[in-house]
């Protein structure tokens, strides 16, 4: 068998501005190098034949990196891309060039606000944890007093940011998988369908009592839904109780109570039959709002439990991400 030529040193000028310096076998780049395009784009590592191929650094022209492993000229295999500035920083497996296995990426400089998990094609894909960045705290300035200090009160505690963990399709909430709202003192565990909650789950709404730091373990202090979801809204068959110990057990449509249900209000008095949009149907066929019963002023049946907007993740850097990385 022939011995491959021996590796030398040399540089080389190629059509189009390119050019290459480094270890050449037999007039074929092979060994270790640098290749420099046109645009401002280069490399720095290993070539097998003519091809970028092992581990290397690329560096574009916008002062974005990717260190790790390439093969035929690609991100393939395990590796570090650093956005502009970087704030936006992924680390983890790739495949032909894209997010692809295991890893996680950080939308931003403090690193708050980060995906870990699954990937397929550069999308969120599989089971996998999203953190969003927790609000900024609101500062205030509070003018001396001349007169004494009352005794020092512990601080809060730092907010926190939402977290979603569970299942993903093609960068999507599916599947199985549990959000909480820290801003909103929401949480919902159960099925999602393109990000909105679908199949059956529970949604629990927290009170704003300043002793309920605990989200979601102390359920006699919260209001609390059980049952079945169609995009995003109750819509099935489920029981929410109230934090007033008042109880809906029965149908639902559009978030409203609607068909046939038993309300049990909180002194123990039942009502069952036919709602129509959220309201009890009478006998005489008139609706009644359980709100509007004298016996139960207080009871508040609407809630405003709207589900917050997703917040926008770092838009511009995500898209920055997709043309570079």
């Amino acid at each position: 068998d022939e011995k491959p030529p021996a590796e030398e040193l040399g540089h080389a000028e190629f059509e189009g501005g390119h050019s290459y310096t480094g270890h050449f076998s037999g007039g074929m780049m092979h060994g270790t190098g640098e290749y420099h395009w046109k645009d401002g784009t280069s490399y720095e590592g290993d070539f097998h034949w003519n091809t970028i191929h092992g581990t290397g650094h690329f560096t574009w022209p916008d002062g974005s990196t990717y260190e790790g492993q390439v093969a035929r000229g690609l991100r393939h295999g395990k590796g570090t891309f650093t956005g502009v500035g970087g704030g936006l920083m992924y680390q983890g497996g790739w495949r032909c060039g894209e997010r692809h296995g295991q890893g996680t990426l950080w939308y931003n400089e403090t690193k708050d606000c980060y995906y870990e998990g699954e990937w397929r094609n550069n999308k969120r894909h599989g089971q996998g944890l999203m953190r969003w960045s927790p609000p900024k705290p609101v500062v205030t300035s509070l003018a001396a007093s001349p007169t004494r200090r009352k005794k020092k009160e512990p601080a809060p505690p730092p907010p926190q940011g939402n977290v979603y963990e569970g299942g993903w399709e093609d960068d999507l909430k599916a599947g199985l998988g549990t959000m909480t709202w820290y801003d909103k003192r929401e949480r919902y565990e159960g099925e999602w369908k393109a990000n909105l909650q679908n199949g059956s789950g529970e949604h629990v709404w927290m009170d704003d009592r300043p002793d309920s730091n605990s989200l979601g373990t102390q359920k006699q202090m919260c209001n609390r839904y059980l049952g079945d979801w169609l995009e995003g809204t109750r819509y099935g068959v489920g029981t929410f109780h109230y934090a007033n110990g008042a109880k809906y057990y029965g149908e639902w449509k559009a978030n409203a109570k609607h068909g046939y249900g038993v309300f049990t209000f909180e002194d123990g008095h039942v009502y069952e039959g036919p709602f129509d949009s959220d309201r009890m149907v009478e006998e005489d066929h008139s609706a009644a709002s359980v709100t509007d019963d004298p016996m139960q002023p207080q009871l508040h049946l609407r809630i405003n439990d709207l589900l917050p907007p997703e917040p926008s993740i770092a838009a511009a850097a995500a898209a920055g991400s997709a043309a570079a990385g």
